[in-house]
């Protein structure tokens, strides 16, 4: 007799259910086979006879259905987010991590010449835009006030004035002289131009919700909330600028006896203090002597006159080159015919003035030496150092900077498109010699010198004698004599540490000690640790700063500033010139290929991590953020000026890369057919003033 209880088919197993069809006793392993059914045949007859059969959940083709419906939902979520992450990378790619206005404010018809700008904490911008300082929210990209900050109306009473004196001059002068041709400006031509001086002047510092403008020799305070002046710290004489950041800033006013006057501002409280040294009252130094008090009044030497300076109105071929290499193509076509007009035009123009045409050195009195005792003092971030010198022998030596001209020019044979540039080059060079532009001279004179740190007594001063002019600057820790060839570093209290001779001789224009105001970088001397850095014309130097150890060298023309990240590694702004360049650096080549490169070494041993040419110098470094900035700006901002009158001006452009500082490449380029006015970096933030409009560009960065 057979046991119901167990499956006919699976020995041992107990029935469970009855087949919904036959009603034979299931087993749960026929019923995961078939579900509620005992066998195929009673499945298909289900399916004839329409019964509803119930689902069976541990049945294997519906558990394999299952399974498959789960993995298609899996492969689908998956595309999804890949697709999704997809999406998110080309949008950041091509989009977010790109900059895009994120604030603009145009100015149709109030073109300007000038203007600054500053970002503030709450999604604020002030900007001066011309003659108007104003406040905006970037985030409603509404106004909150605006002022007009140039007293137009005393420039305009000042003008007819000025108008007025040159008519009664001119009636004096054609009485003696009826040949005399004097034109007398419009009122309205004279007030132009001063406007747009007065506009230039100004300077903005804007500190938390504190703002401060210079201009018109005053340093006038205005309120956040209104924008109307509240506080004016007024200037003697003319206002050389403001250096320094953060919460207080240093102001140095000069008058024209160059006696200067130093303060010190603090931008939140608007406390004024006086240096101890200085005094309002400007007193000539007198010739042998030096000022020992700590109170006595700094005479500064009157500065310098650049090397190779043209008489005014005259054309200076080297620009003109420049001017040509970046111009289009039918430009450079039109080049030998336009240069030689010009040239004509120049030399035409020269003789009506009874003007000379080149360079002359020493041609005035007051290029004659001068043997007299000068004091003046160098400030910076990190203090003041004192400088007196006096000339103990004159001598000036005059060297060639250009190749001697070819047996054969270009301009004796035929002048074709493919000649053009060789034409234009010969025109430009032999222009450069007419003019006395194909000489440098160096500066070998002897000086007797001190320094003095201006924390110490004068009796402590450094006494010597230096090649070359000198001057003083404040690092850190240290204080540097710079003259000729040579650097000389003191301690604090003025005692010689150490002393270097360097290949070439070491600028003494445009020092750039402090990160703030180094656009292209530090230099030529920077502090950093327990390193001394210096470059001249043609290598870069470290130094042991305690006793002046050569640690590396590195061979470079052209090296213009520093930038250091703080990783150990210095990214250096140079170029790919070589020494021939700085042999010849008065000779003009239209198709010159030197271009700027950006070099990253390591700071300790000098080794070079990568090396890139991007079309630019480096400007801003903030941690992960290093940008690249080139840009040209004409009068003519939607196209070509003209350049001199001979119709070679380039392009305004902007052009602003993002650099990778792992390996150096390009990670994005931002280009504008306009040159700004001014331009700022803050990380993720580009902040740009342009003739019609002022612009804050930002972007996604992680």
């Amino acid at each position: 007799m057979v046991d119901k209880r167990f499956c006919p088919k699976h020995t041992g197993q107990r029935v469970t259910e009855q087949c919904v069809v036959c009603g034979k006793g299931i087993c749960p392993l026929c019923m995961r086979m078939f579900g509620y059914l005992c066998s195929p045949h009673c499945k298909e007859k289900a399916e004839l006879q329409g019964i509803d059969v119930p689902v069976y959940a541990g049945q294997r083709d519906v558990a394999g259905a299952r399974e498959w419906r789960k993995t298609g939902l899996i492969i689908k979520l998956s595309v999804a987010a890949v697709v999704l992450l997809l999406g998110v990378w080309f949008w950041f790619e091509w989009f977010g991590s790109r900059p895009k206005p994120l604030f603009a404010v145009r100015f149709e018809d109030e073109m300007a010449k000038s203007g600054q700008s500053a970002l503030v904490e709450d999604g604020q911008i002030v900007f001066i835009h011309g003659d108007k300082l104003a406040r905006y929210d970037i985030k409603t990209k509404k106004q909150v006030w605006m002022k007009h900050i140039v007293d137009k109306k005393k420039i305009a009473i000042e003008a007819a004035a000025e108008q007025k004196r040159i008519a009664e001059r001119k009636i004096i002068v054609e009485q003696s002289r009826p040949e005399a041709n004097i034109k007398v400006p419009s009122v309205e031509a004279i007030i132009k131009s001063w406007e747009e001086s007065a506009q230039q002047e100004l300077e903005l510092r804007v500190y938390n919700k504190n703002i401060w403008v210079a201009g018109d020799k005053k340093l006038t305070r205005y309120d956040w909330e209104t924008g109307e002046p509240t506080k004016a710290i007024p200037f003697e004489w003319q206002l050389e600028g403001a250096r320094g950041n953060g919460a207080e800033i240093t102001l140095k006013d000069a008058d024209y006896l160059r006696s200067e006057i130093v303060r010190k501002v603090n931008l939140v409280t608007g406390e004024v203090t006086t240096n101890s040294h200085s005094r309002t009252t400007p007193t000539s130094v007198a010739a042998g002597t030096t000022p020992v008090a700590t109170n006595a009044v700094v005479v500064a030497k009157p500065a310098a006159k650049p090397q190779n300076t043209l008489p005014p109105g005259q054309i200076d071929p080297q620009k003109l080159a420049a001017q040509l290499a970046g111009a289009p193509l039918t430009a450079k076509l039109a080049a030998p015919a336009t240069l030689s007009n010009a040239r004509n035009q120049q030399r035409l123009l020269n003789e009506l003035e009874g003007q000379d045409s080149g360079f002359k050195p020493q041609r005035d009195a007051e290029d004659e030496p001068d043997y007299r005792e000068y004091t003046s003092s160098e400030r910076s971030v990190h203090g003041e150092v004192f400088l007196t010198e006096k000339l103990v022998e004159h001598k000036i030596i005059a060297h060639n900077a250009m190749k001697a001209p070819p047996k054969k020019s270009a301009l004796d044979g035929p002048v074709n498109v493919t000649q053009s540039m060789e034409v234009a080059n010969d025109i430009l060079n032999e222009w450069q010699r007419e003019a006395g532009l194909d000489k440098v001279f160096e500066d070998l004179s002897r000086y007797s010198v001190k320094v003095r740190d201006a924390g110490t007594d004068p009796a402590s001063a450094w006494q010597g004698e230096v090649v070359g002019p000198p001057r003083v600057l404040a690092l850190k820790t240290v204080n540097v004599l710079i003259a000729g060839t040579n650097v000389i570093v003191f301690d604090k209290t003025n005692k010689k540490k150490w002393q270097a001779t360097l290949t070439h001789q070491v600028s003494r224009y445009g020092a750039a000690l402090n990160e703030e105001d180094a656009p292209r970088g530090l230099g030529p001397v920077v502090e950093r640790g327990d390193t001394f850095y210096v470059f001249d014309a043609g290598v870069l130097s470290a130094f042991d700063i305690s006793n002046g150890n050569a640690r590396w060298r590195l061979p470079s023309i052209g090296v213009s500033g520093l930038f250091f990240d703080g990783e150990g590694s210095i990214y250096v702004n140079t170029t790919t010139a070589t020494p021939e360049k700085l042999k010849f650096s008065r000779q003009i080549n239209v198709n010159d290929d030197t271009h700027d490169v950006l070099v990253k070494l390591d700071e300790k041993s000098g080794k070079e991590l990568w090396k890139a040419e991007l079309g630019g110098a480096m400007s801003y470094l903030k941690g992960k953020y290093i940008y690249m900035m080139a840009s040209n700006r004409n009068d003519d901002e939607e196209g070509y000026g003209s350049g001199f009158g001979a119709g070679l001006t380039t392009p305004s452009f902007l052009r602003i890369r993002r650099i990778n500082p792992k390996n150096g490449r390009i990670m994005w380029e931002h280009f504008q057919q306009r040159g700004p006015l001014d331009i700022k970096f803050d990380k993720n933030n580009i902040q740009l003033v342009f003739k019609k409009e002022v612009q804050v560009l930002s972007y996604i960065s992680f």
